[in-house]
């Protein structure tokens, strides 16, 4: 699906995603779907959706990604 087709998606339905580069010739979305929460040695970690596009704009790979920090 191209990214274009994507985006329109997420407009339509007031979705909020944002771009990050994980890797070289790769551009992903994130959307933030919710926390796993903390613990005594680690803080709550946010859960996105990512949607990750190629050099070409083609979605190829979806995910579940989770961010946080730990001691």
């Amino acid at each position: 699906m191209p990214r274009a087709d994507v985006e329109k998606y997420l407009a339509s339905r007031h979705i909020e995603h944002y771009a990050a580069y994980y890797r070289e010739g790769y551009t992903t979305y994130e959307l933030k779907i919710g926390e796993d929460p903390g613990n005594l040695v680690c803080e709550a970690w946010q859960v996105y959706i990512a949607l990750e596009f190629n050099s070409s704009d083609k979605l190829t790979e979806v995910h579940i990604r989770k961010t946080g920090t730990c001691l």
